[in-house]
């Protein structure tokens, strides 16, 4: 099982990522036959993304595409 971390900033950037009725997230666990879940980060400063699965390069390719939405988020 393969698991990776990405760090929300703030709470409007995971609502915008999440998108309405977590549908973005979504989208990302069946595209890429992943699992996601949101928890709070161990010092308490924000969020963090998990997302695990069995294939390693899915789970990347998955975390690649989280990150491009963020940036389209900041911009």
């Amino acid at each position: 099982m393969t698991e990776k971390r990405i760090r929300l900033d703030t709470m409007d950037q995971a609502t915008a990522l999440y998108g309405p009725f977590d549908e973005n997230i979504k989208i990302i666990e069946k595209k890429f036959g992943v699992g996601c879940v949101n928890r709070d980060t161990e010092d308490g400063t924000g969020g963090c993304l998990i997302i695990t699965g069995e294939d390693s390069v899915r789970v990347g390719d998955a975390c690649d595409a989280v990150e491009h939405l963020k940036n389209m988020i900041k911009s």
